[in-house]
């Protein structure tokens, strides 16, 4: 064994079990004398003084619940476990509180978010829904089915519908946001489909131009290929209200792309588009006044999904 290394117990520190923590450091960290051994005495005299201290964030009915131990607990055997199977605990009862306490975030602001924000109120469905809906060669899946119920219930509600569908290849996602975007156009509003790609965007437009067949709303494809011609007779038919549906990629986002009125965003792949640019498509639509909360006086009231 070469240059072997000798732990000797002492008074005053935690280490008394199996186990010995291994933490992370630097060349300069370790050049200056903050070894793994100075860690393993800094936590132990931390813990020291704080595990009194330390109260426990998570109600009794959850750690009961998930059979979750105590924070204090946690915090020791993360740093100093006496065997595996309580570091294991302590690993498990961390992890769980920090996306416990994540989800607390998220549902807090979906609340607030929907209760302070106005929506564009659409209480109709529209002629154009229903022909669509009739001239499917299939029947819609269940879940098909309960997302459009559950879309238009957001859109009926007067609130700002932000809503994530997931659903793997194949399962008809594209079909759910065609039908929304008609629920929409049968509200007087425009919608708009932006993808990351130009060969996706045509693969969405081909699509979406077969389902629009039996209705009598008009669709357009706008990428960077598109020729100023073609341009300028979108941005026109859009300003006008004629165009109902825009398909396109991020040349959606440009300044000169002005909207009659957009009232529903779709935005497919969305991780592949930064989070200013997704506010700057749905920026493109009308503004109304939001209920107090201590919020801006005004906000973009387009749904999107």
């Amino acid at each position: 064994m070469v240059h072997p290394e000798v732990d000797v117990p002492q008074d005053g520190v935690l280490s008394q079990g199996v186990l010995t923590g291994v933490y992370p450091s630097t060349e300069k960290l370790k050049t200056g004398g903050i070894t793994g051994k100075v860690m393993c005495k800094l936590q132990s005299a931390a813990l020291s003084l704080c595990l009194p201290e330390i109260q426990e964030t998570l109600p009794e009915y959850v750690l009961r619940e998930r059979g979750l131990v105590s924070l204090p607990y946690a915090l020791k055997n993360i740093h100093f476990p006496k065997d595996s199977y309580a570091l294991q605990k302590a690993t498990y009862r961390l992890k769980f509180e920090e996306l416990f306490f994540l989800q607390l975030s998220l549902l807090k602001q979906k609340y607030v978010r929907s209760r302070g924000e106005r929506g564009l109120p659409m209480p109709k469905v529209g002629p154009n829904f229903h022909a669509c809906y009739n001239a499917l060669p299939y029947a819609l899946t269940g879940a098909q089915q309960r997302v459009i119920k559950e879309i238009r219930a957001d859109l009926t509600s007067g609130r700002q519908m932000n809503r994530l569908l997931q659903g793997d290849v194949g399962s008809g996602k594209t079909m759910v946001a065609v039908l929304s975007c008609l629920m929409a156009i049968g509200n007087g509003f425009q919608a708009c489909i932006m993808a990351p790609t130009e060969v996706l965007a045509q693969q969405h437009y081909a699509n979406i131009q077969k389902y629009l067949k039996p209705t009598s709303v008009q669709c357009a494809l706008l990428t960077g290929s598109t020729t100023q011609k073609e341009r300028r007779g979108i941005h026109a038919a859009l300003e006008d209200g004629s165009l109902g549906i825009l398909v396109g990629t991020h040349a959606l986002l440009e300044d000169n792309v002005v909207f009659h009125r957009l009232g529903l965003a779709v935005i497919d792949e969305q991780h592949r588009f930064g989070v200013d640019q997704r506010s700057k498509l749905w920026r493109k639509g009308p503004s109304v006044e939001i209920v107090g909360g201590g919020l801006p006086q005004k906000t973009v009231a387009t749904p999107r999904i």
